[in-house]
């Protein structure tokens, strides 16, 4: 749904970057759950101007560090999709537990969850 609104937008437009990460008018994408698109053109850019080490691990740090040298978006997610609060990373043992947990909650169809099924478990749960 979302990945699909923001490849829309890259491939029709001008945009070098399509970000659904940041917080847009109050609506963002759980942690760990954000989107980026690039061009190829943007990440050949990026490859050949980038000199530190940090544009090499991640490959929007060049292009959000050059905004002057790129197209960028920043796209609003969805209101159903909005939970700044909620963290889907696995970063720690905790955040694995808490992964594990919905997995045992729903079961067999874990692999095939949207955010929105996640988002509403959380809200409920309080967890």
């Amino acid at each position: 749904d979302e990945a699909r609104r923001l490849l829309i937008e890259l491939t029709s437009s001008n945009w070098d970057y399509v970000s659904m990460v940041e917080n847009v008018n109050g609506n963002a994408l759980p942690i760990g759950v954000g989107l980026e698109g690039f061009t190829i053109e943007a990440l050949e850019n990026s490859h050949r101007n980038a000199l530190l080490p940090h544009h090499r691990e991640h490959v929007n740090e060049y292009i959000l560090e050059n905004k002057s040298h790129f197209n960028i978006k920043q796209m609003k997610c969805k209101d159903y999709n909005s939970c700044p609060k909620l963290s889907l990373t696995i970063d720690t043992e905790k955040d694995l537990d808490f992964i594990k947990k919905i997995a045992k909650y729903f079961g067999d169809g874990f692999n095939k969850l949207k955010t929105k099924e996640i988002i509403d478990w959380w809200k409920v749960k309080a967890i």
